[in-house]
């Protein structure tokens, strides 16, 4: 008997496990509110669940396997919320590198 991974994730659609093969991650001022939108978006699947999350301002980054590399598609909101956070962080790391030399 061939080994299988199942998922604990079931398709409420089919009662079967989810083939999806990469992960969501939600950002919401609420945990749990962020922990039911990242299942709902994953039984969704990337298309249709970034498509939902999109259309409501949702906070969410989906990251999908494509050709052996991790591809990141983010929803507009997710961007604004952590993109000058993560040019923030870059920024200063650079400029505490400059002082040390």
């Amino acid at each position: 008997m061939a080994k299988k991974t199942i998922g604990h994730i079931l398709d409420p659609r089919t009662g079967r496990p989810l083939k999806f093969d990469g992960s969501v991650s939600v950002w919401h001022e609420s945990a749990l509110v962020a922990d039911i939108l990242s299942t709902a978006l994953y039984v969704m699947g990337p298309e249709e669940g970034f498509a939902w999350a999109q259309a409501r301002g949702l906070s969410v980054c989906y990251l999908l396997e494509s050709h052996g590399k991790v591809k990141v598609k983010a929803t507009r909101a997710f961007n604004e919320r952590f993109a000058y956070t993560t040019l923030s962080a870059i920024s200063e790391a650079s400029r505490s590198a400059r002082l040390r030399s």
